[in-house]
């Protein structure tokens, strides 16, 4: 057994000095990736870009409105929005928010389906969503902040990212 191990080291070390000098003179196959699609097949102009802009932990719910302006987000009947992406963006506001402190916040609609975001400091955090978070038109999400004299006191801005799909993207369970 103890003549084996060393022939296996060297044939290891063959194969991995042969592949070396094969793969340079391999052909490099390139990948196109086209900019108009996203990582999860949607095309980029189908995004949509809501914000909160600078909100208080101040235990209120905050609506979230389209592509920075006073427009809030409705899903429109027959149709859901579902959420890729959550941007937090905690010094954008004020420029010196509390680097010890948590923030606590829910992503939520009036019936159910949240995300929780709970983080220490002053930059800038993101949660990538793989699946994404549905949303129908009878439950808007909205931003909830929550409140307590051990959270952070600062402004707090939350960017969600996302994109409107016809008919039902909530899953339907049989029973």
């Amino acid at each position: 057994m103890k003549a084996i191990k060393p022939r296996l080291v060297w044939l290891i070390l063959l194969a991995t000095a042969s592949s070396a000098s094969l793969s340079a003179d391999t052909p490099v196959t390139r990948v196109l990736h086209d900019p108009r699609i996203t990582h999860l097949n949607i095309r980029v102009r189908e995004m949509v870009t809501l914000d909160t802009f600078c909100i208080a932990q101040d235990g209120r719910t905050h609506r979230l409105f389209i592509d920075r302006s006073s427009k809030p987000l409705e899903i429109p009947v027959g149709y859901s929005f579902v959420v890729t992406d959550i941007n937090v963006y905690p010094a954008f506001c004020s420029g010196s928010a509390d680097p010890t402190t948590p923030w606590f916040f829910m992503l939520e609609g009036p019936s159910g389906r949240y995300f929780q975001v709970v983080f220490r400091g002053d930059t800038t955090m993101h949660y990538g969503l793989t699946g994404g978070l549905a949303y129908a038109s009878d439950n808007v999400p909205a931003v909830r902040m929550n409140q307590g004299s051990e959270f952070n006191t600062g402004l707090l801005d939350v960017q969600v990212l996302g994109y409107f799909v016809k008919g039902n993207a909530m899953p339907v369970f049989p029973g």
